[in-house]
Parts: C-alpha cells; structure tokens; sequence
C-alpha cells in the first residue's frame, strides 16, 4: 500500500507526469518498429526489410531540411515566452509559415536533385518507395513543429498522444498490407495517411494559437532554425548513416539485419529522449531565470535514477532481443548478436548522458553545438568507412560505441567552457 501511495504522489509531480507520458508513447514507437521490422522481415525478407529502411532513413533526413531547425526555434521560444499569450501566438503562427516555406523549398530541391544525379541512390526499389515518402514530408515537418510548439508548452500529454497514434496508425496499415499481400510500396502510402491524421489532430487542439502573422518572427524562426539546423541534420544523420552506408557497401540484405538489432539497441535510448523532451522546457526556464543550483540539483537526480537501471536495462533488452528473435524470426538473425552487444554499450552512454545532450542550443552556443556535431559526423562516417569492409555489420557498431564516447567528451568540455557546467564533476562527484 505504501509503494502504490508514494506512486501517487510522485505522479502528481508535473516533470513525472510528463515524462511517464512521453516515455509510454517512445515505448509504443518502439514497439511500432518492432513489429514493422518483424513483419516485414518475415514477409518479404531481409533485403526489403533493407529497403524499407534505407528508404526512411532518406525520408527522415529528407524531413529535417524540410523542418530546418524550425521546430527547436519553437520550443525554445515558447518556453522562454510561456507566460506571454499575445508572443505565444506570434511564436506558433510564424513557425507554421516557416515550415510551409522551407517544407516546399526542400521537396523542389531535392527533386531537382534526383533529376540531374538519378545515380545517388543505388537501388532502384528504395528510389521507388522514397518518391511515395516525398508527399508525407511537408505533412511530418508540420507536424514536428506543431508537436515541438506542444512541448514547449509542457503540453506532454497530446505531444504523447499524437506519437503514439501515428505509430499505431503505421502498425495497423502494415498489418494490413501484409494480410493482403500487397505490394511493399504501399507500406510508404500508410506514413502519408498517418501525417495526414496527425495533423488534423494536432491542429484541432492548437488552432486556438493562430494570430496574426509577423514577418519578423518568421525570419526569426528560420534564423534560429538555420543556425540549430545543421547541428540537428548532422546529429540525426549519424543515426541514419550506419544503414546507408551499410546499404550502399554490404547490400540490402545487410541493412536489414543491422536495422533489426538496431531496434533493439536504441530502445535504451527511449528513456533518455523522453527525459530529454521534458528536461529542455525546464533547463530552458531556469537558466532564463539564472537558478544554476536549481538545475544542477535536477541534472544529478536525474542521472542518479538512470545510473540505477542500467545495469537491468541492459540484460533485459539482450534477454529480450534473444528470445524474440528465436521465436518470431529465423535463425540467420541470432548471428549478429555480438554486434547488438556493442551497440548497447554505445547506447548506454547515450542514455546516460542523452537527457542534458542539447543545453548548447538551450544557451544559444548554436555554433559551438555545430562544430561539436560536424566534429562526430565525420569521426561515425571515418569509423565505419575503415570497419565496414573488413568487419562486416559489426564494425558499424563499433563505429558507433567509439564516436558516442568521444562525443560526450567534447560535449562536457564545451559545457565546462562555454556555460560553466561540467557533468563529469557533478555527477560522478555526487553518485
């Protein structure tokens, strides 16, 4: 009885009940893409499951230029001007018209692209599933803005929701597309009919926002978007460049063995980029306010809850992945468990230290923030370039567990310099 009561009264708590929200809709996009790579992955086989992943990696980074950086512009924001109605409906306004606008420039050029270099994407089945991805673009960027405007709000439940349901959307088109047996181009048809729902939906609870429309905010949002932009492509990038490069080296078939561990490994990080997504609006607030103490005593109750489940999260995903794999998948799957094994060690720092991963765009150190990025892209795509060949899917994950580490240690420093913050010595002092 007192375990149920001290839960209840921790749920009353706002950031607890924020996160509970947005970490119950990270399990059900993980879930979501499990499900989907398992089916895919029994149904068509490794080299679509390949292709289907290679063709939403493009599609997500294809979205990032399309969002330009706008939507951390209107959480940053909205944070900062929470308690001004008049500028909160300027700030979500503008960032609707800027994404608009960018959403539009980034289809036009990357269509141009295709045109005049048809040879950039090798395979011609994830050319044909990627020109489908190309009309949910705008729609998602939309929706990324809409969503992050919610968070800035601490709005975290209908942000929640409206994760979920485009997952849960996908997970019911898949499943339908698979009974039928219909063709893998139309699992791209099913993300345009979840952005499409997902929009009306986050504009039925916003619409209530929309003002006038100033210049200067847009080109304020698209200003700051501009800067933070290539520090979130490139961020972002890294995640999706082990499967092209993958892909694009080793074949189809090899993409889709690395994308099914690698549901698995970057589970962990669910945790951490829910505790991200609700950590930002705070340590936006409070550093506005200057209350450095207050933020650092957050900062070490957070890491010290995380440091506690490590060690359990670690075997459970392994655990999991092992007997999931062994009761829904065939047996050529199991023989790439020794990379899954280094990938979680690289998501483990991730999910250790990804919560407090963006206080340089919070404190608008957005060059130091891109030049911390740019420096981690090149080391990942170095790395796997050198292993790829010679070690197989293996090498990528290594890739990824070495750039993690080396990231976090540029990222402290740059703290340490820049906003007088040195995680090392907070939390590890303090544990």
């Amino acid at each position: 009885m007192k375990i149920i009561n001290y839960i209840i009264e921790n749920f009353k708590i706002k950031f607890i009940k924020d996160t509970s929200y947005t970490l119950a809709s990270h399990f059900l996009v993980g879930i979501s893409g499990l499900l989907i790579n398992t089916l895919i992955g029994n149904y068509y086989g490794a080299s679509a499951l390949g292709v289907i992943n290679q063709a939403l990696s493009f599609y997500m980074i294809i979205s990032l230029f399309a969002n330009f950086g706008i939507q951390t512009s209107s959480q940053k924001y909205t944070s900062q001007y929470i308690n001004n109605r008049n500028i909160i409906n300027l700030i979500f306004t503008s960032s609707i018209i800027s994404t608009i606008i960018t959403s539009i420039i980034t289809i036009f050029l990357f269509i141009l692209f295709l045109n005049f270099f048809p040879s950039t994407i090798k395979s011609v089945e994830v050319k044909e599933i990627l020109q489908l991805f190309l009309y949910a673009v705008p729609l998602f960027a939309l929706n990324k803005s809409i969503n992050n405007f919610l968070t800035g709000l601490r709005n975290m439940k209908t942000y929640s929701f409206a994760r979920g349901l485009r997952w849960l959307i996908v997970i019911i088109a898949v499943i339908l597309i698979v009974i039928n047996k219909m063709s893998l181009n139309m699992i791209a048809t099913s993300f345009i009919l979840s952005e499409f729902i997902i929009f009306i939906f986050l504009m039925f609870h916003t619409y209530k926002y929309l003002g006038k429309i100033k210049i200067n905010w847009v080109c304020n949002h698209i200003s700051f978007g501009a800067k933070s932009f290539i520090s979130e492509f490139v961020a972002n990038f890294n995640t999706r460049v082990p499967i092209l490069f993958i892909g694009y080296i080793l074949g189809d078939a090899a993409a889709g063995y690395y994308s099914y561990i690698e549901v698995f490994a970057f589970s962990i990080m669910m945790f951490s980029s829910a505790l991200q997504k609700n950590f930002n609006p705070v340590f936006t607030q409070l550093w506005h306010q200057n209350k450095i103490r207050e933020i650092e005593t957050k900062i070490l109750k957070v890491f010290k809850n995380l440091t506690l489940v490590t060690v359990p999260l670690f075997i459970m995903i392994f655990v999991l992945y092992y007997f999931y794999t062994v009761t829904f998948m065939t047996e050529d799957y199991l023989e790439y468990n020794y990379a899954l094994i280094v990938l979680l060690l690289g998501g483990l720092i991730k999910f250790l230290f990804g919560p407090f991963a963006s206080f340089l765009i919070m404190t608008d150190h957005l060059y130091l923030n891109l030049f911390r990025v740019i420096f981690y892209a090149v080391i990942n795509i170095i790395i796997a370039v050198i292993l790829l060949e010679p070690l197989g899917i293996i090498g990528a994950s290594i890739g990824f567990f070495i750039s993690t580490f080396i990231n976090i240690l540029i990222l402290n420093y740059l703290y340490n310099k820049k906003i007088k913050l040195n995680l090392f010595t907070l939390l590890f002092k303090n544990l």
